[in-house]
């Protein structure tokens, strides 16, 4: 296969894989190949950008996070939030640190990247450390903290895989 055609697979997978975890709160089966979908776009991108450390350990972060998350679903628990870092967050960042500074990528992009895998750990801390349940944590301070790093970290990481998606699907 060419590098045309990986990329493009990669930009699919990346856009498919974001609206089936849309799809996920109804059927939560969707979330789990989501996040796998989710893999296949950072495999592309590491190979894109040329195989790095950071990058593999963004694919096996989000291969981990999805099987996780097929067997915990969305119920809020202190392994749900484990899982989604691990499939979510933690990759954003680790991708995003692999892609900064690379010749041809948009200088802006690896920064949403970053800023929101890393809000979105601090998140994943504050509700584990609250008892894991996001919907009643144990004090009004973590809610919070909880609500300022939750929401940011959300746009900042959707805003990251459309953009690297649409990236990927043009670069080919």
């Amino acid at each position: 296969m060419n590098n045309a055609s990986v990329n493009r697979i990669g930009g699919i997978a990346a856009i498919l894989g974001i609206l089936l975890l849309f799809g996920g709160y109804a059927i939560p089966a969707l979330l789990g190949i989501g996040v796998l979908l989710l893999a296949l776009f950072y495999y592309t991108l590491d190979k894109s950008l040329g195989s790095s450390p950071l990058g593999l350990a963004a694919v096996g972060s989000t291969v981990v996070g999805g099987i996780g998350l097929f067997f915990t679903g969305t119920d809020p628990s202190t392994p749900t939030n484990s899982f989604m870092v691990l499939a979510f967050m933690l990759p954003a960042l680790l991708a995003g640190l692999a892609a900064r500074g690379k010749a041809g990528f948009p200088r802006f992009l690896p920064i949403f990247g970053i800023v929101g895998g890393a809000l979105g750990v601090v998140n994943a801390i504050v509700n584990i450390s609250g008892g894991g349940d996001w919907t009643n944590l144990s004090s009004p301070t973590l809610t919070l903290l909880s609500n300022l790093t939750y929401y940011p970290a959300f746009l900042l990481v959707l805003v990251w895989l459309v953009w690297g998606g649409i990236r990927m699907f043009r670069k080919a």
